[in-house]
């Protein structure tokens, strides 16, 4: 069984993959450098983990997976990599800007994939 997408999801697919440039190093300015893969880094991540890039199927993975469960994961490895940059685990730089990155598409991303599990429920 095939699964149709809302426009909005695909819209978000592309921005998710916006931060494909930035991890080979290209240079395309600050911002790119600094924020863009903090806002589409967990976005795509939360696209492969819910699988949302492949027709539905029913299994223990997606079964476990829920939206819910996928953002609180996410906002916590997000936020716990912040916690460590801010106290200095590793030779990085703390921004707390990054935390608001984190979320401006993963949320989004998250309210689309919860309307879409919603409609498949009642159809």
């Amino acid at each position: 069984m095939t699964t149709m997408h809302p426009t909005g999801l695909q819209d978000l697919f592309f921005c998710a993959g916006q931060g494909f440039p930035a991890s080979f190093g290209l240079d395309l300015g600050p911002f790119w450098k600094g924020y863009v893969l903090d806002i589409t880094g967990p976005a795509w991540n939360y696209i492969l983990v819910r699988r949302l890039y492949a027709s539905y199927q029913e299994n223990k993975w997606v079964r476990f997976f829920t939206p819910g469960r996928t953002l609180t994961l996410f906002i916590a490895v997000s936020y716990g990599i912040e916690a460590a940059q801010y106290l200095e685990f590793y030779d990085s730089t703390y921004d707390p800007w990054d935390l608001l990155c984190y979320l401006s598409l993963l949320v989004p991303l998250f309210t689309l994939d919860s309307l879409q599990q919603r409609a498949m429920a009642t159809y």
